[in-house]
């Protein structure tokens, strides 16, 4: 089933003219509502507060901005990916970020500050306005519940960027500017923590095909166990302990029978792999042709990483987010994820079936994601306008969770089974599809033998979770987290970049510059040495 993105939509909150663009998945499929909604009466009908929740899951999709780029902060930040890009020069907001010398200028901090609070604004209007509604009971709390996980999941998302941050949860008027001021990032984590808890107790564990991409119980679940691994990690805010509710809650997804690993890797994140048997929540995109505007309901993520190609083969996209080389020596050359996740110096030549040269200078790597290409055939006629969806959780790195939890709790077995279950799938999985010349299939890969079994006990078994952890989810902006919660990324910096990165720690947590525009309006303080 792979639902689609459905028209825009808008509508007021409060005394406010905000633009709510309604998109996520068929149950998106609303009429223009016009009317002030800063009543009780206009939430107190079913109708309505649907539209209103539709509005909360679009702020997690609002791509004008680009501030679902998760990779610029992730990736690029990591190990894992140079920034690439048409030059050292352009763009140097994303080099400044990797390079621990951002200033609270920077445009990527903005938008994604101001989009995540969007979303929070919204789903705060929901708690507060369906409080009293007299609708049917469940349905009441299940719009509640969604609206909770789009709040957490929103400040989960600028928490582990920023650090400190306002903690709001009822909707805020102009007058309120300056009367607020940031919450220790542990409250922050506990709002999370409880907004996941609570939305897993009410919503379902499946939804009917024309309401696929609204979130489910094992979404917050799975969101809910990632969030405790950074506040035992990043944060410090929980003790080696809480592991044990990491696998208490990844090992309800596991026993809910509901998600499964797709066979073949490669088809993850090709259009049948979209909202599959694997996938636990994604942010919905779809074509819609309206170009660079708050009307587009496409994502245009693909254009910017793509290849930029040669004067022979001429560019896809804009080059940004290059694997690295240390990325590509972690795996084996018969591991089939490696085809699957990068292209370029004799990996992965063909694309589509097309041959792809990809350019290797001062500032690029000589290699491109080819987990994020997009198939020619889906890409609409506006390059800002991709209906590739975004991968937020799968059950992959559920499983991975688990298994670096089970480490932790003394259950070796559960996790040597678990990571085995996932080296397994790739053991069988072909090149990513278009690997020949010409051809637009899956090609098996005629391997034996490989991706085998870990067998590894002790330190050597946590080692092996998390080189697994690096391959299974390359390029899918997780890296850096990883990096830092379990205390490897500074050393992974030069000696200078350390020196920046050192000047820029809260409470020892790694943070970007508060947006200098929301200090100002609203009286923050600001980011250590910003």
């Amino acid at each position: 089933l792979h639902p689609r993105v459905r028209r825009q939509r808008q509508m007021c909150i409060r005394d406010r003219t905000l633009l709510l663009v309604c998109s996520c998945s068929d149950f998106l499929d609303q009429p223009v509502l016009g009317e002030s909604i800063d009543t009780p009466a206009y939430y107190d009908d079913v109708d309505n507060a649907n539209m209103a929740v539709i509005a909360c899951y679009d702020a997690l999709q609002y791509d004008d901005d680009m501030s679902t780029y998760q990779w610029m902060f992730a990736d690029v930040a990591s190990d894992d990916a140079w920034k690439g890009g048409g030059g050292a020069g352009e763009n140097l907001y994303i080099q400044e970020m990797k390079e621990w010398v951002a200033l609270p200028t920077n445009i990527w901090g903005k938008v994604v500050w101001q989009s995540y609070y969007m979303a929070i604004f919204r789903a705060n209007t929901v708690i507060k306005q369906l409080a009293a509604a007299t609708f049917d009971v469940n349905l009441k709390e299940q719009y509640i519940a969604e609206a909770k996980f789009v709040r957490a999941y929103s400040y989960l998302t600028l928490v582990k960027l920023f650090g400190d941050l306002p903690l709001i949860t009822e909707p805020l008027g102009t007058d309120q500017m300056g009367k607020i001021q940031r919450a220790p990032f542990a409250d922050i984590i506990e709002l999370i923590k409880t907004d996941f808890e609570d939305a897993a107790k009410v919503l379902p564990e499946t939804w009917p095909a024309d309401q696929v991409g609204r979130a489910t119980s094992g979404a917050a679940k799975g969101l809910e166990a990632r969030t405790i691994m950074y506040a035992i990690g990043m944060f410090k805010t929980e003790p080696e302990t809480s592991w044990k509710k990491v696998y208490d809650l990844t090992g309800e997804i596991v026993k809910s029978g509901v998600y499964r690993l797709l066979p073949n890797y490669a088809e993850i994140f090709e259009d049948e792999g979209e909202n599959s048997s694997e996938s636990l929540f994604e942010i919905q995109h779809e074509s819609t042709n309206t170009g660079w505007t708050v009307d587009n309901e496409g994502c245009n993520s693909p254009i910017v990483v793509a290849n930029r190609g040669t004067n022979e083969n001429p560019s896809w996209g804009w080059g940004y987010n290059c694997p690295t080389q240390d990325l590509v020596d972690q795996f084996a050359t018969d591991d089939p994820r490696l085809y699957t996740t990068v292209h370029g110096q004799g990996i992965t030549d063909f694309v589509y079936g097309i041959k792809h040269d990809v350019v290797k200078n001062d500032y690029l790597t000589g290699y491109c994601a080819r987990k994020l290409a997009t198939d020619p055939a889906l890409r609409g006629p506006n390059q800002s306008d991709y209906p590739n969806n975004l991968r937020i959780l799968r059950y992959a790195d559920v499983l991975l969770m688990r298994a670096e939890a089970a480490y932790h709790v003394n259950d070796e077995a559960t996790a040597r089974e678990c990571v085995n279950m996932v080296r397994a799938r790739a053991r069988q999985s072909t090149f990513p599809k278009g690997y020949e010349e010409g051809k637009n299939t899956y090609t098996k890969t005629g391997f034996t033998n490989n991706v085998p079994d870990i067998t590894a006990t002790g330190t050597a078994l946590l080692d092996a979770i998390k080189k697994e952890r690096r391959l299974e989810l390359a390029m899918e902006s997780l890296r850096y987290w990883d990096q830092v919660r379990w205390g490897e990324y500074r050393s992974s910096l030069s000696t200078t970049v350390q020196a920046n990165y050192d000047r820029h720690l809260l409470r020892g947590v790694p943070v970007l510059p508060i947006p200098n525009d929301e200090v100002l309006a609203w009286g923050l303080e600001q980011n250590p040495n910003y």
